[in-house]
Formats: C-alpha cells, sequence, structure tokens
C-alpha cells in the first residue's frame, strides 16, 4: 500500500511541475506555439491515467479479498494529484474518491475542498462551501468531535476564504468577497462554541484575514 500510495504522490509532484512549467512559460513565451501546452496537458493526462490505473488496481484487490487495499491516504493522494490539475472533471472525480473513505478523514476532504477552490469560478468555491457544511454537519456526531483527524479544522475553513477570494470578480456585487468574510466570522463565532479542541479547529490565521 505504502508503494502503491507513493507513486500517486510522485504523479501528483509530476503535474504540480507541468503547470508551474506551463505558467512559466505563458509568462516568459507568450507567443509560444499552442502546441507546447498541448504537450504539457498531455503529460498532465497521462499522470492522471496512470494513478487511476493504479487506484483500480487496488480496489480491484479489495473487492477480491487480496492486497493491497486502498486506505485513507490513497484516496487523499488521488484528491491531492487532482486538486493539482484545476479542472472541473478532476474535482468532480475527486469528490467520488471522498465518499470512499471513512468517517469524514480531515486531510481528504481538504484534498477535494481544494480540488474545487482550484478552479477559481464561483461554482468551484461554492461546491467547496457545501463541502465544509457538511463537514461541520458531522461534528454534530456524539463522537466526532473528540476525533481531531475527522471534520473540518483551520485548513479547511482557509482554503473555502481561499476559493472565494480567488473566484471575485470585478462587477460581482462583492459577492465572493461577502462569502470569504462570512467564512472568516463563522471561525470566530465558532471559536466560542462548545465543540471540542475548538481553538485548533476554527483559529483563524493572519492569512484568513489578509485573504
Amino acid at each position: 500500500v505504502i508503494i502503491y500510495n507513493n507513486l500517486i504522490q510522485a504523479y501528483a509532484e509530476e503535474i504540480a511541475i507541468e503547470k508551474r512549467h506551463k505558467r512559466q512559460t505563458k509568462t516568459l513565451f507568450p507567443n509560444a506555439p499552442s502546441s507546447v501546452d498541448t504537450m504539457m496537458d498531455t503529460k498532465c493526462k497521462d499522470f492522471i491515467e496512470k494513478a487511476i490505473s493504479l487506484i483500480q488496481n487496488m480496489e480491484r484487490s479489495d473487492r477480491n479479498g487480496e492486497f493491497p487495499r486502498p486506505d485513507n491516504f490513497t484516496y487523499c493522494s488521488m484528491c491531492n494529484l487532482l486538486a493539482k490539475v484545476g479542472n472541473s472533471e478532476a474535482a468532480i472525480l475527486s469528490e467520488s474518491y471522498l465518499r470512499n473513505v471513512d468517517g469524514y478523514d480531515t486531510p481528504t476532504w481538504n484534498a477535494a475542498i481544494s480540488a474545487w477552490t482550484s478552479l477559481c469560478t464561483i461554482d468551484g468555491a461554492r461546491r467547496a462551501n457545501e463541502l465544509l457544511n457538511e463537514l461541520e454537519q458531522s461534528l454534530n456526531d456524539a463522537h466526532g468531535a473528540d476525533d481531531l483527524t475527522q471534520g473540518p479544522n483551520s485548513l479547511t475553513y482557509h482554503t473555502v476564504i481561499s476559493g472565494w477570494t480567488r473566484a471575485s470578480l470585478i462587477g460581482d456585487s462583492d459577492y465572493a468577497a461577502t462569502k470569504a468574510e462570512h467564512i472568516l466570522h463563522q471561525m470566530i463565532t465558532n471559536l466560542k462554541s462548545k465543540v471540542p479542541n475548538a481553538e485548533y479547529r476554527f483559529s483563524p490565521n493572519v492569512i484568513a484575514f489578509s485573504s
């Protein structure tokens, strides 16, 4: 399982590198031929397909009662990979993997939320916000709030705030900015709640205020 998970993480890093190269190429060579972009996108698609193939092999083994079987870290690694892609297809796919984890595993949910916020659109930020709301509801479970590996934490809120600020556009009547500020106030209000470990889950940092 560790080998499979590390391979998925490696493909995620390769995608991040290709995306970074693409941004640099557009900055340094704005008139570069479109074939360069196509080549980079093809590489990313190849890495995604390889990662999906790995996870499908693991799920097949699991159905047959064999090893290796995917664990929460497997799905978290896959959601992290898809968050680096930055399109709606990847975000939808990340959410499908999200439903395979045990409970409301915080790192995996944060990764899937990041996949939506990486779209830098109102729809992406809205879906990320809906997943945050679902995570908050999980804290109503008698045992959910005590487990720091389950439910939302400060990073969850910071990611959603980032999603709204990145979706903010001139002429949107402050819609996205208002949503971002609402999440910030929500964190501050939740700090006064009786939820166990409230300070860990809800404390906004300077980046949240700066956003």
